[in-house]
């Protein structure tokens, strides 16, 4: 058994990782760590004088995108896992 803390940390440091290690909603973990990594690797190939959440380079802003369509298909992805757990649970 995993403990809920820890796995709680790592999501929080990598988000998305704890679903991976639980082997629970794998498609929606590796999509948030995918998000992650994305977001992350900005950090590192932009400017530092570049605003956050807004890229200034071409790199920087495939990145961003990589970042925002990842995590949003995951957040879809989710809910529609979720809905259909709760629509099979109630037949």
């Amino acid at each position: 058994m995993r403990k809920p803390l820890v796995q709680a940390i790592i999501n929080l440091i990598l988000p998305g990782l704890s679903y991976l290690l639980l082997k629970k909603r794998v498609t929606f973990g590796w999509l948030i760590l995918i998000s992650s990594i994305a977001w992350y690797a900005t950090m590192f190939v932009e400017p530092q004088n570049s605003t956050l959440f807004v890229a200034a380079t071409p790199l920087g802003n495939l990145l961003v995108g990589i970042g925002v369509l990842s995590a949003a298909i995951a957040l879809s992805y989710d809910a529609y896992v979720l809905a259909k757990e709760d629509a099979s649970s109630t037949n």
